[in-house]
């Protein structure tokens, strides 16, 4: 796939993946609560949203909602190394698009309930989510050293801060974490597509033209 789709497709995947949680969460709004959601921000749920979506009537499109997102951040991973990314950057970025893939799997009623989970699929839901924690305060710790980007600055300060609040006593600031992941990965990704138009343009602009 040429480098400004798979560039193309890291800007959509993120607001996509946003839109349907969203959607199934309105959809399913009732039963989250009945699995032990509360939607307020400051509140201390044992079911963790988005994850907790897996369990409703419309729970396989959330994880095939999280396997699109692995794909499109791998393939963001691939452009950003062919327009000139360091190894350690791109390879942060594909482990973050690995950590949602392997999120893909089903979160189980064990996990929900604060007691850890307790099937194979919930253990690779939650090994999937620490992995993307892990990998994406690490790739946008690696771009603010390694290039001085003030977005990648700014978006590590902000995911700290709200994975901090997540773990003090309010999960569901772990949601505020993943959207500024997702809007990190999005602006990135847009910078991608915009150097494969510059790119495009100068190679139009230096090849020889037909002769008449």
């Amino acid at each position: 796939m040429s480098t400004r789709r798979l560039a193309l497709a890291g800007v959509v995947a993120p607001p996509l993946f946003a839109a349907i949680v969203l959607l199934l969460t309105l959809l399913d709004w009732d039963e989250l609560h009945d699995l032990g959601w509360s939607a307020g921000p400051f509140d201390d749920p044992d079911a963790t949203w988005p994850s907790v979506a897996m369990l409703a009537d419309h729970g396989f499109l959330q994880s095939l909602n999280c396997a699109m997102l692995g794909v499109a951040t791998i393939g963001l991973a691939v452009a950003l190394r062919r327009l000139g990314a360091r190894l350690v950057e791109s390879a942060l970025v594909a482990l973050v698009g690995l950590g949602f893939a392997i999120a893909a799997f089903r979160i189980d009623r064990g996990s929900t309930t604060g007691g850890g989970p307790e099937t194979w699929n919930g253990t690779l839901h939650a090994l999937g989510l620490t992995i993307v924690v892990i990998a994406a305060l690490g790739a946008m710790a690696a771009f603010a050293i390694l290039r001085r980007d003030r977005l990648s600055i700014a978006a590590l300060v902000a995911a700290l801060a709200c994975f901090a609040v997540s773990l003090a006593g309010a999960p569901n600031f772990f949601a505020a974490f993943l959207a500024v992941v997702l809007v990190w990965l999005m602006l990135d990704a847009l910078r991608c597509l915009e150097l494969t138009r510059v790119g495009s343009e100068e190679s139009a602009t230096a090849a020889p033209h037909p002769a008449m």
